[in-house]
């Protein structure tokens, strides 16, 4: 059992040299050796961070071979021998500091609002370099230390990346790109979270290898033999695994840029997948023999490791906003925002036919025979699929229509009516074409904008409905 006189305020533990070390609320960082829990040393000046203070984080740090330790002072990183306790250098980076070592131990690196970034040789504790840049915002070191990458507050957003020259540093790269996180790769890929999307960029070739279309990151991090990337996402709370081993660094940069998935269907049987882009583009795919199962994030250049594309069409003017298949597969329809619709065989993916649709488009469903599209207007629109001719419309006032389910034998169909937290679904009769019962919904966030159901469906029978909540 290891004891102290005082709270503790930060733990560290090193499993290469079996130490633990504590920084408590007095000021003080005890060292011990974690095998036989005997006192090791005691050292002072170890800075506290108050609740609502800016002045950085409070850090007690090991590197990661153990040789090192380091800690949060008031106007520097105490780093001493992280086996005797041994005090090696006083790295001076000015308040409000944060810092980081290199994955294999021979760098720290520290940001600070007084003196911008700073990469010291750990071993000696020599100054290395420094950017002195107070509009710096977040940085990141490679695994060896040779490498540092720094977001600039200045207009237009850009990365400074810079690169160790004997003794000092030389930039050696601009990217312009927004930034709101970083992170090297231990073979120098470096991972760029913007608004809207994470870019892979190769140190080796000077370009950018790869976009993954996903918003709301707010960190990332490289799995140590590169074969995996940790994303998490700020606005639902998530971590997703993404698999990076068919990304390949050496390859030249894509050509074009690359567009984000707006809507994607799978038929009842996965032997198909559509896919909507924001370009307007729709692509059909179909399952490899292998059935292999796709993770959260499994994008189109990886998808042809999964997947066989069947067809390609740029047919909308706008982003696509709706897919929807048939229960049998063999037709498919995409909506758009450009106001229209488009069937497609679901076997070859060739145009059977457009729809020009009364409103501006939410969602669409298919039966064996009809078509339904809901618009945010609050118009239910029905369509022969042997025609192609209106059928009917039903009409609500001043409530979006944003998802929609209809039954097989087309008798019933589901409709999400409301706005935010203002929600109800409507069960309507195709046949007499009235509305057969509604439904309250309750939401549990009044700004969830996902209108709390995600999906509708009826079972084969129609007896039930069943409705997927994003929250549960």
């Amino acid at each position: 059992m290891f004891t102290t006189s005082w709270k503790i305020e930060k733990l560290a533990l090193s499993s290469e040299s079996n130490r633990v070390a504590a920084a408590l609320v007095d000021g003080t960082v005890w060292l011990w050796d974690s095998g036989s829990a005997e006192l090791i040393d005691r050292f002072e000046s170890f800075h506290l961070k108050f609740h609502g203070s800016k002045d950085g984080a409070n850090q007690l740090v090991f590197s990661p071979t153990g040789i090192r330790l380091a800690y949060s002072s008031a106007e520097s990183i105490k780093l001493r021998d992280g086996i005797s306790g041994r005090f090696v250098a006083d790295l001076p980076c000015g308040s409000s500091h944060i810092f980081e070592f290199s994955g294999d131990g021979s760098r720290i690196a520290s940001l600070s609002r007084d003196e911008g970034f700073t990469l010291w040789n750990s071993e000696s504790g020599g100054l290395i370099g420094a950017v002195r840049n107070v509009n710096l915002r977040y940085y990141a070191i490679s695994a060896d230390g040779s490498l540092a990458d720094c977001d600039s507050r200045v207009s237009p957003a850009q990365i400074e990346l810079w690169s160790e020259n004997r003794d000092h540093l030389v930039k050696i790269k601009v990217l312009h790109t927004n930034t709101l996180s970083m992170a090297f790769s231990s073979d120098n890929i470096l991972a760029i979270a913007t608004d809207d999307a994470i870019k892979l960029y190769s140190v080796k070739t000077h370009s950018f290898i790869h976009t993954l279309p996903l918003r709301g990151t707010v960190s990332i991090a490289f799995s140590p033999d590169c074969t995996r990337l940790a994303i998490g996402i700020g606005n639902d709370g998530n971590m997703r695994l993404l698999d990076i081993r068919d990304i390949n660094s050496s390859d030249p940069p894509p050509k074009g840029n690359a567009t984000a998935v707006t809507a994607l269907a799978l038929s009842r049987d996965c032997s198909r997948l559509a896919c909507g882009l924001k370009d307007g583009s729709v692509e059909l795919w179909g399952t490899s023999p292998t059935m292999r199962r796709i993770g959260p994030l499994a994008l189109r250049p990886k998808m042809e490791a999964i997947f066989f594309r069947i067809v390609g069409q740029s047919r909308h003017t706008r982003s696509v906003e709706a897919l929807g298949f048939d229960p049998d597969g063999g037709l498919f329809a995409s909506g758009s925002g450009d106001g229209t619709i488009k069937l497609w065989n679901g076997v070859d993916g060739a145009l059977r036919g457009t729809l020009k649709v009364p409103g501006r488009l939410r969602a669409v469903a298919l039966s064996n025979s009809v078509l339904v599209a809901t618009a945010r207007d609050g118009d239910v629109t029905l369509w022969s699929l042997d025609t192609l001719s209106p059928i009917h419309t039903f009409t609500s006032s001043n409530h979006e229509a944003s998802k929609v389910s209809i039954a097989e034998n087309s008798t019933l169909i589901a409709v999400l009516f409301g706005f935010r937290h203002r929600n109800h679904v409507a069960l309507l009769d195709m046949v007499n074409r009235t509305t057969i019962a509604t439904f309250d919904v309750t939401s549990f966030d009044f700004y969830d904008d996902d209108l709390n159901i995600h999906t509708m469906t009826f079972l084969p029978d129609n007896s039930q409905l069943m409705a997927h909540h994003r929250r549960t």
